[in-house]
């Protein structure tokens, strides 16, 4: 992909940077462990263009297409509830 990694930002483990992100500041992302029906990992990440991009499992789109996802996956479900509110919490950290 075209990922940007530059200054401040630290990557290291088993992190992967893919696709259109664009990380320059540890204020551009955040990933929440432990979540949903797999107990997986939800990163969110700005994007070049300055939206943003998330990744949980085989996943990977805009913060609308998530929302979407997260709608027709999961509905009303208790792991619907708990992504709707990651998703607010997002909407609240990137503004």
């Amino acid at each position: 992909g075209y990922a940007w990694v530059y200054g401040d930002a630290r990557v290291y483990g088993d992190a992967w940077v893919s696709g259109n992100a664009r990380v320059s500041k540890r204020i551009e992302i955040i990933w929440i462990s432990n979540i949903g029906s797999e107990n997986g990992t939800l990163t969110v990440t700005r994007s070049k263009d300055g939206g943003l991009f998330l990744t949980r499992g085989c996943f990977s789109g805009d913060l609308s297409k998530f929302e979407n996802a997260v709608e027709q996956t999961h509905g009303d479900s208790q792991y619907g509830k708990e992504y709707k509110a990651l998703i607010e919490y997002i909407k609240l950290r990137f503004a």
